[in-house]
């Protein structure tokens, strides 16, 4: 009996070894694996994110950004050429004329110009001649779309996602629907969707950091914009 305990205890001993070094191995496997793929930091992670999105949307317009096509519709999107042109000319010359915002007549029987300089993507036309805004206003939706996915990868950062998170939904966002109904309707839904994540980087901050900074420019950016208009 005593030899058999022995033999009993030796193989429950070589089996405690033996399950001992699987799981050190197993633990130096598991260890040696790195948690991510590539490691990022903040330059690569940005680099990467502006050059996804300049490749994407350069491919996603390309025959508007080459001159084939031009951003006016005549269809269910009609509002940009028949309401977003003549408003982005008619305030392109008085901008050239006569500065920011004042009294206009040639708007109805007369009428205050600042609302229709209300977004700061608008000034890009009116540094150009207000002729040439049917084949620059691509090259603004292209600047836009950089911007929108921009501002939400900020956004993503600022609540804590990590790079490969914050670059996904940023790209997801810059090419969403809703702002493929903007580029052909009207500009000013992508302005207010912009302005919002503003405004919500601008209370993380708040909640965060006690930095109160961005709040009233974010606050003022949607308020000129007129979002119960």
């Amino acid at each position: 009996m005593k030899k058999k305990n022995r033999v009993v205890g030796n193989s429950n001993q070589k089996n405690a070894d033996t399950s001992s070094n699987h799981a050190d191995s197993t633990k130096k496997v598991v260890e040696s694996v790195p948690s991510t793929p590539i490691s990022l930091n903040s330059k690569i992670a940005w680099g990467l994110l502006i050059g996804l999105l300049s490749i994407a949307g350069f491919w996603l317009l390309k025959d508007f950004l080459l001159g084939k096509k031009t951003n006016l519709f005549l269809d269910i999107g009609s509002d940009m050429t028949n309401a977003f042109l003549p408003f982005n000319a008619l305030a392109t010359e008085y901008f050239q004329q006569n500065g920011i915002g004042s009294w206009s007549f040639r708007q109805g029987m007369g009428q205050d110009m600042l609302p229709l300089m209300n977004s700061p993507f608008y000034y890009f036309f009116f540094l150009g001649n207000s002729q040439n805004i049917p084949t620059n206003a691509i090259f603004i939706e292209f600047i836009r779309l950089l911007v929108n996915g921009i501002a939400f990868f900020w956004y993503l950062r600022t609540i804590k996602y990590n790079y490969y998170t914050s670059i996904f939904g940023a790209i997801c966002f810059a090419f969403m629907g809703f702002f493929a109904i903007a580029f052909g309707w009207t500009p000013l839904l992508a302005d207010w969707t912009l302005f919002l994540v503003l405004m919500l980087i601008s209370i993380e901050h708040l909640i965060q950091n006690r930095s109160w900074y961005l709040l009233p420019i974010s606050t003022f950016l949607m308020a000129i914009n007129q979002p119960f208009n």
